[in-house]
């Protein structure tokens, strides 16, 4: 197993504050912001085990890299690489980067990215551990229609290519919308939205139809504090006419709760936490499980 070592990844960092540092300053008037985030992370039934007795537990640590300029139209380019170092030896260290422009204005902001990460462990195929090479361009834009009333809309295109498994190849295309109420203030702000969207696999019976519906509220008690709360329904419908194939009718409910919480106790340094858990019913035996995941870490700014 290949592992990168520590002078490669702190080459790898200053190679992309080299690169996108005076790209950035090229752009901006309004100031270059340069972050650098360390977390903790603890998987509990990372595999996706159905069997409480074979689930394993597995904790990671992670860098990223976060530089972006800025502008006083609201404009601002930024650039992400990200790096995560498993405990156990089965996997590989996975590391990646995105790109992106974003707008933070009223009534219109937008965000559009271009992500790719390399050795990142997923499941979405085949019910099976392995690793792909993930490639995502997104895009969403939102609208300040009222004083209180903000709508969304947001696609997603995203290509999988597994290291082993080839015929697990797949893409996915998603779209969907959100409306957000901005009338109590920075206090309570609630969100509704959903996403629609298909993945076509090389390997047709397990291409699937995926429809998800969220709530979401996000709270900023004060300047220094931002919570989020969020609870997900997701549905996915295997489209196989194969009626040999184990997923012929299969369908799956998952449900997640996810909590994000971020306390800046300076201009420069901020605390940061997240936890999820995530329920999967199916209608093929043996493929319930549940699964949690805690993150704490720390943002220097720099």
């Amino acid at each position: 197993m290949e592992v990168i070592s520590l002078k490669q990844l702190s080459l790898f960092f200053v190679l992309v504050l080299v690169i996108a540092t005076p790209l950035f300053a090229q752009q901006s008037d309004g100031g270059l912001r340069t972050e650098l985030r360390l977390n903790g992370w603890m998987f509990e039934n990372f595999f996706q085990s159905s069997d409480p007795a074979t689930e394993e537990d597995v904790s990671a640590l992670g860098a990223e890299l976060r530089i972006a300029g800025g502008s006083r139209t609201g404009w601002s380019p930024y650039a992400r690489a990200n790096y995560l170092k498993y405990d156990d030896e089965g996997l590989d260290s996975t590391y990646g980067g995105r790109v992106g422009l974003a707008l933070d204005s009223n009534p219109h902001s937008f965000d559009a990215h271009a992500d790719h990460q390399l050795d990142r462990p997923t499941f979405d195929i085949g019910d099976v551990f392995d690793r792909a090479d993930v490639t995502t361009v997104g895009a969403e834009y939102r609208y300040r229609i009222t004083r209180n009333w903000e709508a969304g809309v947001e696609g997603q295109y995203q290509q999988q290519g597994f290291q082993e498994l080839t015929i697990k190849d797949n893409e996915y295309t998603g779209y969907g919308a959100s409306l957000r109420y901005r009338g109590f203030g920075s206090l309570f702000s609630p969100e509704v939205g959903f996403m629609m969207g298909e993945r076509e696999v090389d390997d047709p019976t397990e291409t699937y139809d995926q429809d998800e519906t969220y709530i979401q509220v996000r709270s900023a008690p004060s300047a220094a504090v931002y919570l989020s709360l969020r609870y997900r329904m997701r549905e996915r419908e295997y489209t196989t006419v194969d009626a040999l194939a184990s997923n012929f009718g299969r369908t799956d409910d998952r449900n997640q709760w996810t909590f994000s919480a971020d306390w800046r106790l300076s201009p420069r340094f901020a605390l940061n936490g997240y936890y999820s858990d995530e329920t999967s019913d199916s209608s093929r035996e043996g493929r319930d499980f549940d699964t949690k995941l805690y993150m704490v870490g720390v943002t220097v700014g720099f």
